[in-house]
């Protein structure tokens, strides 16, 4: 629920005090966020909010579920980055990143996948460099 509060958190300024509380100063970064604003709403925050939202996928179909919660009546807002992890036969995994279309969600295969902050931090450690 952390990166669902910051966006939250960042809207709730914008609506305080939108000449201080804006895109130039606040910025929101995410990892495994699920959809904050519904359908009708979210491209309009967009306008208003700077948020960089991580989604973790691998090559094992073990992704992180989270970002495509809850259900398709919401939402992501702002730029996607996809952090990827391909696991290798007798090598180490090789880690990438790349920019998505907003509404990316990993896929992954299983209901139980990686949101554990401790795979974001491995991904963007060992690949994101």
């Amino acid at each position: 629920m952390g990166g669902a509060m910051a966006t939250l958190l960042a809207a709730d300024l914008y609506l305080h005090d939108k000449n201080v509380y804006n895109s130039s100063l606040v910025r929101v970064f995410t990892y495994g966020s699920p959809k904050v604003f519904a359908k009708n709403t979210a491209t309009d925050w967009s306008t208003k909010l700077r948020v960089y939202r991580w989604a973790y996928d691998d090559s094992k179909g073990m992704g992180d579920h989270v970002p495509q919660m809850p259900s398709s009546s919401f939402e992501h807002v702002g730029k996607t980055y996809k952090i990827y992890r391909k696991f290798r036969f007798l090598k180490s995994s090789q880690y990438s990143f790349r920019s998505q279309s907003d509404q990316w969600n990993p896929s992954p295969r299983y209901k139980v996948g990686r949101h554990k902050a401790s795979v974001y931090t491995e991904a963007l450690n060992k690949g994101c460099k």
